[in-house]
């Protein structure tokens, strides 16, 4: 007999055709929930289905869906990130700052994303070499984040420089910028996902990290790289959050890590690691920001806009779990 231990991912064609029909058939449901909240909150609210309230959408949706694509990479690596919210309002009260300092703004930008990278290899650190448990791991990170972005400014920060506002309230065939940015970032994520070695790597890893390790893989390599590109995206996140506002909070993606993390869910992720969609996720994060939307537009008090969003989100899930 032979000893070979055959990839995770690789035991055959029919395997395979399996995962990708269950991941066809969630995305199908997911238009599908699509168009029944539309036509619902449509009937509840006639401005919610005009053409401008479908781009307003759009840019509350650019920060949840890119947050969420770093959310499932880390997910899909069998990981966890409750840190992602916090990233966000770090680094969104740090660009403003460094932007007043001077800096050109190519500079100001890459060393953004630097920072999320960092602060996401932080966390790889954390859980790969001192071995805690993600979950734990950046359930502290999260406090130290967010805590860092308070002491920098616990008060909004506003960007006033023409180049970064230019940056992003320009439009393209008449779609603003903060729109195309996530969906050319989201096509890049899905060819780097289903054509490159690392996506691979990733699902390998995610599946059974006991096996692809013997298979050759370097799993410590590889999911501490996943936590940085979770970092990464947040800072892309937090940059596309500030070119729609102009404005820096250090609470201002307060809760996001849990939307991101229904997002993945919604798009066909597995908390156990190994199994995930970056289409499904981005439609995922559509999805929960027309709840969202359609909830605020009905003109009910915060708290029961809490109470909705949280049932719709349990029903929701409940309905698209498998």
């Amino acid at each position: 007999m032979s000893n070979t231990v055959t990839h995770p991912l690789l035991v055959g064609p029919l395997a395979g055709r399996r995962v990708q029909n269950a991941i066809e058939w969630r995305l199908v449901m997911l238009i599908v929930a699509m168009i029944a909240v539309a036509t619902l909150f449509g009937f509840l609210n006639p401005y919610y289905l005009t053409f401008q309230n479908a781009l307003n959408v759009g840019r509350q949706a650019s920060l949840l869906a890119v947050a969420a694509i770093g959310a499932h990479i880390i997910i899909v690596s069998g990981e966890i990130d409750l840190s992602i919210g916090a990233v966000v309002g770090l680094l969104s009260v740090s660009v403003p700052g460094l932007i007043d300092l001077g800096l050109p703004l190519p500079f100001v930008l890459a060393l953004a994303v630097l920072l999320g990278a960092a602060a996401g290899a932080i966390n790889g650190f954390i859980t790969l070499r001192l071995m805690v448990p993600s979950f734990l791991a950046t359930l502290g990170t999260m406090a130290i984040y967010r805590g860092l972005a308070i002491h920098i400014s616990n008060q909004p920060r506003t960007i006033y420089d023409p180049s970064f506002v230019n940056l992003f309230n320009n439009q393209l065939f008449g779609i603003p910028l903060t729109i195309v940015y996530p969906l050319v970032l989201t096509v890049v994520a899905v060819l780097v996902w289903r054509y490159t070695r690392f996506g691979v790597y990733i699902r390998a890893v995610g599946s059974n990290e006991q096996s692809a390790r013997y298979g050759g893989l370097n799993t410590f390599n590889i999911k501490f790289m996943a936590f940085a590109l979770a970092g990464v995206f947040s800072a892309i996140g937090a940059i596309l959050l500030l070119g729609r506002t102009q404005m820096g909070l250090a609470v201002a993606a307060d809760g996001l890590e849990l939307n991101a993390i229904a997002a993945v869910i919604l798009g066909g992720g597995r908390l156990g690691g190994g199994k995930g969609s970056v289409v499904g996720t981005f439609l995922g994060a559509i999805l929960l920001t027309m709840i969202f939307s359609g909830i605020a537009g009905l003109g009910l008090n915060a708290s029961w806009q809490l109470i909705i969003k949280g049932a719709i989100l349990v029903v929701v899930i409940a309905l698209m779990r498998k």
